[in-house]
């Protein structure tokens, strides 16, 4: 009789050990869960700020190029003026073809 007893005081323990077996893996799974997530959260983060950044710069790119091609028309308008007036200066002109 004791050793029924004892059988079936092994056997809760081995099931509290298993029970106790399974809290411990559902805890280690939500853990990795967490930590890959925050680990991979940063990569996440640092990729869609590069993409970000990269779109700045390449809008500000855009924009230096306008600004740069608006500078050198004004001022190739500005030579052409300067030099239209020299040689009206010396009675010469330019033809212009205006169609």
């Amino acid at each position: 009789m004791q050793q029924i007893k004892r059988n079936i005081q092994l056997n809760q323990q081995y099931t509290e050990a298993e029970r106790y077996d399974q809290n411990l893996k559902s805890i280690s799974r939500n853990t990795w869960w967490h930590e890959s997530k925050s680990k991979y959260d940063k990569v996440n983060e640092l990729k869609f700020m590069n993409k970000v950044y990269s779109k700045e710069v390449e809008n500000a790119y855009q924009e230096l190029k306008k600004r740069r091609n608006c500078m050198l028309k004004d001022l190739y308008e500005k030579e052409a003026r300067e030099w239209e007036q020299e040689l009206r200066a010396k009675g010469l002109a330019i033809y212009k073809n205006k169609l």
